[in-house]
């Protein structure tokens, strides 16, 4: 097929090449599938025929339209957006499903309503058509999260660094408003070209792993997770990460974490660190290793503000810092120190 960019047809759709590219297709058991024709954004007829084909040779297989998922050019960004949505979509579909009956049953009769990346909200029946409007959207509510407070502290301009278990959010946030572009969220190699609130991270967060390379210590990007997550935990970790580095220092009171309903395991900490990290690079005490974990952490979440900063032609110390996430009150003092940061 083929349209120009005026939206005449110049090669009409090929249906029977279709049907046999759908027949190779359900061959692989594919559950999601990505449609992208060159200047449908300008005439969507073929891509939409193809969808309509699809529901026949395909059932229960979703179908992602570029016209509609990223209706502009250029090519390759419209490509790319496209098929990540088609990779993300049955998950997130089966998700938002899933929680809606969850509501219902709970006796929930309102509309359920979804952070995007864009900062705003939308119903989920809309997000379960568009999915690729929710990557993201995590860091971006937690900005408008940040937005929200600022407001209230009179302070429009400010630094917003969110800190979790994995990594480190930071946005720069200018008249009360993050900045909303598109073109610039590079996934591995693939580009989501929809306006998203433009929040940089780096792997830096209370899941990430010390380990000593070399001689030298490296915290992270290598990260816990949530499962087995760090020693501490008692979930079955076993490389020391920020969160133990941070129990060691007495940051975490050991006997009162999540509320009390976690007790954490000081001594397989000690052990580890001082194996691990302590004896590798040669120093006196577990309270020094942990330290240098610490304060190597905070020095990738400074030069991580400092980037972003620089980009904006901004000092850092000319703006507040506000700093949320489970990890970023613990870090958030040290960090406004580093950069000159007094409020």
């Amino acid at each position: 097929e083929r349209f120009d960019f005026t939206g005449q047809v110049v090669v009409p759709l090929d249906e029977d090449a279709v049907k046999r590219a759908l027949d190779r297709l359900a061959l692989q058991e594919i559950e999601s599938l990505a449609v992208v024709f060159l200047f449908s954004f300008i005439n969507p007829r073929h891509e939409q025929r193809v969808r309509e084909i699809a529901a026949k040779e395909l059932p229960g297989v979703d179908v992602s339209l570029s016209c509609e998922i990223m209706p502009r050019a250029p090519e390759f960004e419209r490509t790319s957006t496209t098929l990540v949505n088609a990779y993300v979509g049955p998950k997130i579909k089966r998700y938002i499903g899933r929680l809606q009956e969850a509501l219902r049953a709970a006796g929930y009769g309102r509309d359920l309503l979804l952070m995007q990346s864009n900062g705003g909200l939308m119903t989920a029946d809309y997000v379960a058509e568009k999915p690729i409007t929710v990557l993201g959207s995590g860091p971006a509510g937690g900005v408008v999260g940040a937005c929200s407070v600022s407001s209230l502290a009179g302070v429009g301009d400010f630094v917003s660094v969110d800190m979790g278990g994995t990594s480190y959010d930071v946005c720069l946030v200018r008249g009360g408003r993050p900045e909303v572009s598109s073109s610039w969220n590079w996934h591995h190699r693939y580009l989501i070209g929809l306006p998203m609130i433009d929040v940089q991270s780096v792997g830096a967060g209370g899941g990430s792993i010390a380990s000593v390379v070399e001689g030298a210590l490296h915290v992270g990007p290598a990260s816990a997770g949530a499962q087995p997550g760090p020693i501490c935990y008692g979930r079955g970790g076993t490389r020391p990460t920020v969160t133990d580095a941070n129990l060691i220092l007495g940051y975490l009171n050991p006997d009162y974490f999540y509320g009390g309903e976690l007790r954490l395991d000081v001594a397989s900490v000690e052990r580890a660190i001082d194996e691990q990290i302590r004896r590798p690079l040669g120093l006196e005490t577990t309270e020094d290793a942990a330290l240098g974990i610490f304060r190597m952490v905070n020095a990738n979440m400074a030069n991580a503000i400092r980037r972003v900063s620089a980009m904006r032609g901004v000092d850092p110390p000319e703006m507040p810092l506000v700093a949320f996430g489970g990890n970023g009150p613990v870090h958030a003092g040290m960090q406004a120190a580093e950069l000159g940061i007094r409020e």
